[in-house]
């Protein structure tokens, strides 16, 4: 797997099937992860796993970004980032990811109860 840079996983979207409104659900808190890139500028939280809390800011294909999440290490096989919101979400109907390099590279998605 080549290195993945991911933002937003984590947005999660609820219709109200009365008002054919879409609710929007950030994540609120990163519970866990796999890794994560670490450099000088770490300590801004650049590529850090809580770059994924709340709505994305490092939005477009082909591009290294230092506003999302990037596992340590290249081709390191599968990696993971686990989240949690702060409410209940019920009825989800879709599952929005945001990828701003080598987009395709997600190939799971697990909501837990």
């Amino acid at each position: 797997m080549k290195l993945v840079n991911i933002i937003a996983i984590i947005l999660l979207i609820n219709i109200n099937i009365s008002a054919q409104k879409a609710k929007i659900y950030w994540a609120d808190e990163v519970v866990s992860y796999s890794s994560q890139y670490e450099s000088e500028k770490s300590k801004d939280n650049y590529y850090n796993a809580v770059q994924v809390i709340g709505a994305p800011n490092a939005i477009g294909p082909k591009n290294l970004s230092h506003w999302a999440w990037v596992p340590k290490k290249e081709d390191s096989g599968s990696e993971y980032i686990r989240v949690k919101y702060k409410n209940a979400i019920k009825n989800v109907r879709q599952v929005y990811i945001s990828e701003s390099l080598n987009p395709g590279a997600i190939s799971k998605i697990v909501l837990i109860d």
